[in-house]
């Protein structure tokens, strides 16, 4: 055939060959372990916003602290309510509150709300003991975590405007 090349046998790969790291099994690298050096940005909470260094870069927290930070986080956002975060992230407290049902149904709403959100965290082993105390038009609701960056639960206490129930 004119034109068309011959390939010579004896010429080799074209490219090295490659071996495939070990995976995690391959290694004994448990899950445990890769989540131990899980970074988050630490918040600054009397100034609500990140908190800095003295070199003017944003500090970072690992373990039961990152872990504690994003579950305050969440408790403080509210669900659907900004585009930057998913639809999974977040509480539905709004519609918990505002809903016009005794409190009881706004409880359970809430508790269930809070449940779900704390859940999706990887770190989160349970979410317990919620309870509610009502205080004119604010309730304040304390829970505990079982974290599995921490050797103990911690507890975690916030308020929410309530609108007039």
């Amino acid at each position: 055939m004119a034109g068309a090349e011959t390939i010579n046998p004896e010429a080799g790969p074209l490219y090295a060959p490659f071996t495939a790291p070990p995976t995690l099994d391959q290694r004994g690298t448990s899950n445990v372990l890769l989540r131990q050096g899980r970074k988050s940005i630490h918040w600054h909470w009397e100034h609500m916003d990140f908190h800095l260094d003295g070199g003017g870069r944003i500090h970072r927290i690992t373990g039961a602290e990152a872990h504690v930070t994003w579950c305050l986080k969440t408790l403080l956002t509210e669900r659907f309510m900004h585009a930057v975060y998913t639809h999974n992230y977040g509480v539905e407290f709004d519609r918990a509150m505002t809903g016009g049902q005794p409190r009881a149904v706004t409880e359970a709403i809430a508790r269930r709300s809070i449940t779900d959100a704390l859940a999706r965290h990887p770190e989160t082993e349970h979410v317990g003991d919620i309870s509610f105390r009502w205080q004119g038009d604010a309730v304040y609701i304390t829970l505990t975590v079982r974290s599995r960056a921490t050797e103990e639960p911690f507890e975690l206490q916030l308020s929410v405007d309530a609108g007039g129930l």
